[in-house]
């Protein structure tokens, strides 16, 4: 439908005078009823019936006129939908996150949804690995990943946002001694390799570093799971050091020793992603504070 001839009719309806209307459309009166006439060779119907005192609606004006009202405002909200998504203030933000950003993920949500609190952002708890396969064929639009998992792939960009290292838990009552013995002395609770592959590598490279060979007692399919048996004293971990933030109580948290135990975590997202959202979401990032 023709846009300024629809709001002429609206104007018209409203007025019952081509002169009100005129004025209020901020056209002359001769352009104002070419509008209408348009609007009415469209339809192939009489919109007004005109007189002296103005003009009227007719019977098919007046059907029409609700639909050509609801037309006119669903073409505003289109209007100003597509606005915002232009302006990255509406629209969706897929993030994935791992263990290791556990807080830098929903921070850096916190941060952007304070500037844009019209977006949708969706949050997920997944492997490196899953994160960038997503990234990739674009079901996420960025992820908190590894930054080695991220190495050799130049479809896409990284910024590298925080550091984790290996670090060993037990229980707040369990005997002092050096994490090596107590890798070799006491059951360990594992998580699954599959479900942080990542931390299953470095943690199994770490070990061959130092001549370890450990006995899995448990394997828990969640990070919680794994600090809640620790708790209990079911056995020690490895996990990542930044889990201290969300162990329980009774749940002791100490770095293990060597570089080989650090690694950096980077958010990457996909080097031609067009998405405005995700534009704003790492300028967002980049900004102070």
């Amino acid at each position: 439908m023709d846009r300024e001839a629809a709001e002429a009719f609206v104007a018209l309806a409203r007025s019952g005078h081509y002169g009100d209307a005129a004025s209020a459309l901020l056209v002359s009166q001769p352009a104002l009823t070419r509008r209408i006439q348009r609007l009415e060779s469209a339809l192939g119907v009489r919109l007004f019936d005109r007189g002296r005192h103005g003009a009227r609606l007719s019977v098919a004006g007046r059907e029409l006129a609700p639909l050509i009202d609801s037309w006119v405002d669903a073409d505003d909200r289109l209007l100003r939908q597509a606005g915002l998504l232009e302006h990255g203030v509406s629209g969706t933000l897929r993030l994935g996150f791992g263990m290791s950003s556990v807080d830098i993920a929903p921070q850096a949500v916190a941060r952007y949804r304070h500037r844009f609190p019209g977006v949708a952002v969706t949050l997920d708890d997944m492997s490196s690995t899953q994160q960038l396969d997503l990234v990739e064929s674009g079901q996420l639009d960025a992820g908190f990943v590894r930054t080695a998992a991220a190495a050799g792939q130049p479809q896409l960009r990284r910024r590298q946002v925080g550091r984790d290292r290996l670090a060993l838990a037990r229980a707040v009552g369990a005997r002092n001694a050096a994490a090596t013995d107590l890798l070799t002395d006491r059951p360990v609770i594992a998580l699954e390799p599959e479900r942080g592959p990542g931390l299953y590598r470095q943690i199994t490279e770490w070990l061959r570093a130092h001549g370890l060979t450990i006995t899995v007692g448990q394997r828990a399919h969640d990070l919680l799971t794994v600090l809640a048996l620790v708790a209990a004293d079911a056995g020690i971990a490895v996990v990542p050091a930044s889990s201290k933030r969300t162990a329980p109580r009774g749940v002791r948290i100490t770095h293990l020793p060597s570089p080989a135990a650090d690694w950096t975590i980077s958010l990457v997202w996909r080097a031609d992603s067009g998405s405005v959202t995700l534009r704003e979401f790492l300028a967002a990032q980049a900004e102070p504070g």
